[in-house]
């Protein structure tokens, strides 16, 4: 024992194996080999997968928080799915394919996943090449980005009558049916009256004034070449607070299009200034139109469009001046049916 110092903390070499050493009193602690500096570690808990662990700058054992992502199989739908940042792939992640993503399986001005559709299930219609006659009785399904799409099938389409062309737009029945790309309507009210009641839900009634003859039924009947067959009355002094007016009620409320109004074929007393109204309930009464200087003509006839977005179920028409001490009406009825499609 001559050969080992006694003072503390001397360096000596470990008689048992030779190994370095340091000598604290009689203890002889044999230093570690191989040892690391960590001191100048950067990994975090967030840069080590979950599961494993490691020691940081500060020598301290830490776990990992990396979560890990197994394999997956994803499939496409409505909405975005999101393989977030931060994980590890532990499997193979497989986005789904579909050999039926093809342009002739994807209607016409719809894109899915980049594949733009050329399909026409319905046929196709763009407004610009519209005509009546290849698109007057096809149902439409849709429109969209200046497309229509209508059925490939048609029905029969009757008692429309055409008006007031409009090359740049397509009209269809409030049915849903193409009737054309020119305005059409179709009478709202029925004709065959032979009284104001004479057919059922339907209500004729007219203002008093002196010698009206006959009945305002008559003007529904749409009779134009009949003399003698008008509605006329003497009320004199026309005016918005002494008017003449003839009004109809219908079974069911609807919106109008348009009416048409001839004045009497014979020995006329024409109306100048009129209201086309409208009412729910036959006391309160909407001006949906107001005519301005009719012509002062024999038999003369005008279909009047009606820009109206409500339905009703009373209309009038209320004159309120003439250009003779009277007024007479051939034939007057409302139109409704016709709607445009187009924005």
């Amino acid at each position: 024992m001559s050969n080992y110092v006694t003072s503390n903390l001397v360096p000596v070499l470990n008689p048992e194996n030779g190994i370095p050493a340091i000598r604290i009193g009689e203890q002889v602690f044999t230093m570690a080999t191989g040892g690391v500096n960590v001191s100048d570690t950067t990994a975090t808990a967030g840069n080590v997968l979950s599961g494993y662990s490691f020691y940081d700058s500060a020598g301290v054992k830490t776990s990992g928080t990396i979560p890990t992502v197994s394999s997956a199989t994803i499939t496409p739908t409505t909405s975005n799915q999101i393989i977030s940042s931060g994980v590890y792939l532990g499997g193979e992640q497989t986005i789904l394919g579909d050999a039926n993503l093809v342009s002739s399986n994807i209607l016409s001005g719809v894109s899915i996943f980049g594949v733009h559709g050329t399909a026409a299930p319905y046929g196709l219609v763009e407004i610009t090449s519209a005509s009546s006659s290849s698109l007057v009785g096809r149902e439409v399904i849709s429109y969209s980005n200046g497309v229509y799409y209508v059925s490939s099938s048609t029905i029969t389409l009757s008692g429309y009558d055409e008006v007031l062309p409009n090359e740049g737009a397509i009209y269809v029945t409030s049915s849903g049916y193409v009737i054309g790309n020119e305005v059409y309507s179709q009478p709202a009210i029925p004709t065959g009256f032979i009284s104001n009641t004479s057919i059922s839900g339907y209500v004729v009634n007219q203002s008093t004034g002196s010698g009206s003859y006959p009945q305002a039924w008559v003007v529904f009947n749409l009779d134009t070449t009949t003399p003698d067959y008008a509605w006329w009355t003497g009320n004199m002094g026309l005016s918005a607070e002494n008017p003449a007016w003839i009004s109809i009620q219908v079974p069911q409320p609807f919106i109008p299009s348009k009416i048409f109004i001839a004045n009497e074929i014979e020995s006329p007393q024409n109306f100048r200034n009129a209201e086309f109204q409208g009412s729910n309930d036959g006391t309160t009464w909407t001006t949906l139109h107001t005519i301005t200087d009719s012509p002062d003509t024999t038999g003369y006839q005008q279909y009047i469009p009606i820009s109206a977005s409500s339905a009703y179920s009373h209309f009038r028409l209320y004159i309120t001046s003439s250009y003779n001490s009277g007024v007479s009406i051939q034939a007057f009825t409302i139109y409704k049916g016709a709607v445009e499609v187009v924005s």
